[in-house]
């Protein structure tokens, strides 16, 4: 589907267009002892450009994941659509030439140890993003992410604990909950291309 020229006609996207339902939830974590728990984990470099259009927000991503050894590129198009609870995403492995020239021209991106786990008795996965700082110390704050068919009544239990979290998704998060992402963001989570890994 077409979603720009659908959304530049009279038709208003819904949910039922988007393939990507996605949690977004932040947490505090005191022992990341129990990361060992995780199934599988992968060191992840992303790189991105963002474009508007009308009313989207058009995301192109550059992605290296490592894991036991083996690295494989990905290129992702993300596109974030006003008031819909979701996003369209493409997403294709590609060669590291592809990964690079995104990485060359991107503004900012993301160095992170991703750690993934299965939800016993379905087909779901918590996948939870670790940063680290200067002196390759792990931040406190970790960002939690779970993909879902269709938004569920009540959220799987966490699958690490913390002693703060932020469960509000966009559009429902308290001023402060608003303010200390952002500042999670421009303090740790987001590099600059001076920071880049060749």
């Amino acid at each position: 589907m077409n979603l720009l020229k659908k959304y530049s006609g009279d038709i208003v996207v819904s949910n039922e267009d988007i393939d990507e339902l996605e949690y977004e939830i932040y947490l505090k974590v005191s022992d990341f002892k129990q990361l060992k728990n995780a199934k599988y984990s992968e060191h992840q470099e992303q790189w991105q450009m963002r474009f508007n259009k009308g009313p989207l927000a058009v995301k192109v991503r550059s992605r290296k994941c490592i894991r036991d050894g083996d690295i494989k590129y990905y290129l992702t198009t993300k596109l974030d659509l006003e008031d819909v609870d979701a996003a369209w995403e493409l997403e294709d492995e590609v060669t590291r030439l592809h990964y690079e020239e995104i990485r060359d021209l991107s503004d900012n991106g993301m160095i992170k140890e991703r750690y993934f786990f299965p939800i016993n008795g379905t087909d779901l996965v918590w996948e939870v993003d670790v940063f680290s700082d200067d002196n390759g110390e792990f931040i406190e704050w970790v960002k939690i992410d779970l993909e879902v068919p269709h938004r569920l009544a009540k959220l799987p239990e966490l699958p690490i604990e913390g002693t703060e979290v932020i469960l509000a998704q966009k559009g429902e998060r308290t001023e402060e909950e608003i303010n200390l992402i952002d500042k999670l963001y421009s303090e740790h989570f987001i590099i600059s291309p001076k920071k880049k890994i060749n």
